[in-house]
């Protein structure tokens, strides 16, 4: 299983494989019928490594990349929205409070800053514009 280091947290130190690197791996275990996975957040990552695979259709199916605020939505224990989970506590991404809306649909997912950020994602092709994947 393949999850993409954030510089968040814990991990702010941590730096990502090259795209080389990254492939090497890919292609190690489709070449030796080892079973892989990878979050949304690598599903990008993961089709630059395959587009001259010979089974590149048929993997493709198995990829969806970053879908938050797209048709996903984090909201965390204390029922504040975030796009993301790991926008929680980012600069610039304060929370939309669930607990105490009337509509979701209107008050959350149809809010000024979902559309803004969903709007942001689908301009940046599904890549993650907050952290360096």
């Amino acid at each position: 299983m393949f999850l993409t280091a954030k510089q968040k947290g814990r991990g702010k130190w941590l730096t990502n494989l090259s795209i080389k690197k990254y492939k090497k791996l890919v292609d190690y275990g489709l070449n030796n019928n080892i079973k892989i996975g990878f979050d949304s957040c690598s599903a990008n990552k993961f089709l630059k490594t395959i587009k001259k695979h010979p089974a590149r259709k048929q993997l493709e199916q198995y990829c969806e990349p970053c879908e938050s605020g797209i048709f996903s939505a984090y909201i965390n224990v204390k029922g504040q929205y975030y796009p993301c989970s790991f926008t929680e506590g980012e600069k610039g991404f304060e929370p939309l409070d669930v607990m105490n809306c009337k509509d979701f649909l209107k008050d959350i997912w149809f809010h000024k800053k979902t559309i803004g950020w969903r709007k942001k994602l689908l301009k940046n092709c599904r890549n993650c514009p907050v952290f360096n994947i």
